[in-house]
């Protein structure tokens, strides 16, 4: 009589080839599939980032409604120290006149981010470094727009130090390009107002991973 033979793998094994428990953790809590605008104030979920030494780790997300469409969202570790935060507004448009807007100018407006790890910027707070923060953050935005049927519409007024992040990982463009006021002889709006195009929301969606 043939005899079958089975290989058993142990859980321990299973978790060092793979680091499913981490994966599985990360799963339960991830962003991807909470309603962030329906959710209640205090921790929300967690976000994937990397550390100084390029390693993966998870962060808390901490939500604080502000009042009249206006929402906070800290970055903590484990040790409830804030390492990041975005300040945010929803602008939902419900009536407008469309003699003065061709399209519903519904969007989300970022008032301030902030990755306080990061060494390179003026608002660094002595701490260890985390990699990810601002577009963990950004996409958290970008959620909420296309939650609050802002159809993803994403603006905000960069720093100077900021623009060119925002421009070349983010995928923003100026929302009035210089080329709109060249008749004036001079700009006539911030040069650093922001817009999210059409064609970079998926892209923003999906960088690194996506929440």
């Amino acid at each position: 009589m043939k005899v079958e033979r089975y290989s058993f793998i142990t859980a321990n094994t299973i978790y060092k080839k793979s680091n499913f428990a981490f994966k599985h953790s990360f799963c339960e809590q991830s962003l991807k599939n909470v309603n962030i605008g329906m959710a209640s104030d205090g921790f929300i979920g967690k976000i994937r980032v990397r550390n100084s030494k390029n390693a993966e780790c998870l962060l808390n997300i901490i939500k604080k409604s502000l009042g009249d469409g206006y929402e906070n969202y800290s970055v903590k570790n484990d040790g409830d120290i804030v390492v990041g935060e975005m300040n945010l507004r929803v602008k939902k448009y419900t009536n407008y006149d469309r003699l003065q807007y061709q399209s519903d100018p519904s969007h989300v407006f970022i008032d301030e981010l902030f990755n306080y790890s990061n060494p390179t910027t003026p608002y660094y707070k002595n701490m260890e470094q985390y990699k990810d923060i601002g577009i963990r953050l950004m996409q958290v935005a970008l959620k909420r727009s296309y939650e609050a049927m802002c159809n993803g519409e994403l603006k905000l007024i960069s720093k100077n130090e900021s623009k060119k992040w925002y421009k070349g990982i983010i995928g923003m463009v100026e929302e009035f390009p210089e080329t709109l006021n060249s008749n004036y002889g001079f700009s006539i709006h911030n040069p650093n107002s922001m817009i999210l195009p059409l064609e970079a929301r998926e892209r923003l969606s999906i960088l690194n991973g996506g929440l």
